[in-house]
């Protein structure tokens, strides 16, 4: 739903009035032959779902890549590992689930500077990936539980009346289908 969703609102920006199909719109950005854009995309797919399991595995995945590949330019790496913890943290912020403070990544350009080897850079990376996953996943179980927490009031409050799916889940907002995933 929300690649269709940036599809559809690229096609918007990219056209003024006229019809246009997603593979005419331009593309953002190319990729060297042998980047992982995949093994990125499912990293922060799985980040930004809160999956710490998956999304260590797949960012596990990309630091071994850039040591096999990129072990000449320990600078790009250390840039690159930068990049991707605050776009993982820049998640968490979106979610709710971690509060912005702005001086609160003051040390991770020295610490990373400071950084001698790859085990290093990697046992830091996957510490703040693991982190952002933990605040991501906590705000939504968190929201989950207050969705389920009003239902069950709804319910409580109108037992005694015919009351279906649908009325519940309007009641707190959500769709029947969402309503059902979370509640079940």
């Amino acid at each position: 739903l929300s690649e269709s969703y940036q599809k559809a609102l690229e096609a918007l920006v990219a056209t003024t009035g006229s019809v246009a199909h997603v593979d005419d719109l331009p593309i953002g950005c190319e990729y060297e032959d042998n980047y992982p854009i995949d093994l990125e995309k499912s990293m922060f797919d799985r980040i930004e779902r809160g999956d710490a399991d998956k999304a260590l595995e797949a960012s596990d995945s990309y630091f071994e890549w850039m040591r096999e590949t990129q072990s000449s330019s320990v600078m790009a790496v250390k840039l690159k590992i930068l990049e991707f913890v605050l776009r993982a943290e820049t998640l968490a912020y979106q979610s709710g689930g971690q509060t912005y403070r702005f001086n609160a990544r003051d040390e991770y350009l020295p610490q990373i500077i400071e950084m001698s080897d790859f085990d290093q850079m990697k046992s830091w990376f996957l510490n703040k990936i693991s982190e952002a996953c933990k605040n991501i996943l906590s705000k939504k179980e968190e929201r989950s539980n207050s969705i389920i927490e009003q239902a069950k009031i709804h319910i409580r409050e109108n037992f005694a009346k015919d009351i279906s799916l649908d009325d519940v889940s309007r009641t707190v907002n959500i769709s029947p289908y969402y309503f059902s995933k979370i509640y079940y």
